[in-house]
């Protein structure tokens, strides 16, 4: 946690090490960081690291895993410096929630791997108190190692194990409203699904490529949940506060708690598709069923 920027730029690049930047660095954060960064390595180091803009690269807070992982594959057998920035303030409930779900997953996700991990979040402080009390409590239940804003290291003692932590933060997700547009789906209704998602689609507002993006995204979930999880399941979309927002919803359970979200070798397709091409994905999976939530902002199309 850092209430300086100047202070964490400096611990990125003690971590880093210079000259060289041994180990290989992948640096997602804030740009207001990443303009610090870049001005700090200079051109020679910049360019052995990769930087990106962490509202771009992990909007979609579930798309966070398969990031580190990449590359981390891209540097087998060498350790690697894995930084994210994944909190920014206008996060929505569900945003949070769901970036929550992703950190604890992480644990999970990156324990093979060689890899010194830090996840930053930036935490004003007034009158000597924490201003975001919530992400405080909640990132010291996803990390075992807290790095305060002091810079001292302290073994967290909220530390909760990750699946069990992964699965709560999302269960139940909130009720669809009374007005949600509903249909039964199975492995031969692939199409007439997809066309059900482009008229909803389309009558809500959304058009063009995201559209057809969106629809891709509903369908490819919708074959990997029958796939793993049954003969049929149910649909139910709806608009809120300018996002169209589609649930899938099947009886079984999705037991591999990092479905969708470790990078396949091949093209990408299911959840992790829906992860690459929605503005935030979320996974609610349980004994009783699974529910996948694909959301896509309706302003920032065409």
């Amino acid at each position: 946690m850092y209430t300086d920027i100047s202070d964490f730029v400096d611990v990125i690049i003690g971590l880093g090490g210079r000259p060289g930047l041994d180990p290989p660095m992948l640096a997602a954060v804030s740009s207001v960081v990443l303009a610090a960064l870049r001005d700090e390595l200079g051109k020679e180091d910049s360019s052995r690291v990769r930087l990106l803009d962490a509202r771009v690269a992990v909007r979609n807070p579930t798309r966070m895993i398969a990031e580190l992982l990449r590359f981390a594959d891209d540097h087998p057998h060498q350790p690697v410096l894995l930084v994210s920035e994944p909190m920014w303030p206008g996060r929505s409930p569900a945003e949070y929630s769901t970036l929550v779900q992703t950190e604890a997953l992480c644990n999970v996700a990156l324990r093979e791997c060689t890899a010194t991990v830090v996840c930053a979040y930036h935490v004003p402080v007034v009158d000597g108190v924490a201003v975001h009390r919530e992400v405080v409590r909640d990132a010291a239940r996803t990390h075992p190692i807290i790095i305060g804003t002091d810079g001292e290291p302290w073994e967290s003692l909220r530390y909760t194990e990750p699946v069990a932590l992964a699965r709560a933060c999302l269960h139940p997700l909130p009720d669809a409203p009374p007005s949600a547009c509903e249909r039964v789906f199975g492995a031969t209704d692939l199409y007439g699904l997809g066309q059900f998602v482009i008229g909803a689609g389309a009558h809500a507002g959304l058009l063009g490529d995201r559209l057809q993006e969106f629809k891709l995204a509903v369908t490819e979930v919708a074959s990997e949940l029958i796939a793993h999880n049954g003969p049929s399941g149910q649909l139910r979309i709806w608009v809120e506060r300018g996002t169209l927002i589609c649930e899938l919803y099947a009886r079984e359970e999705l037991t591999d708690p990092l479905a969708g979200r470790r990078p396949s070798k091949d093209a990408p397709h299911g959840l992790e598709l829906a992860n690459e091409l929605c503005d935030l994905v979320q996974i609610d999976a349980h004994p009783s069923g699974t529910a996948v939530r694909l959301h896509t902002s309706i302003q920032s199309g065409p």
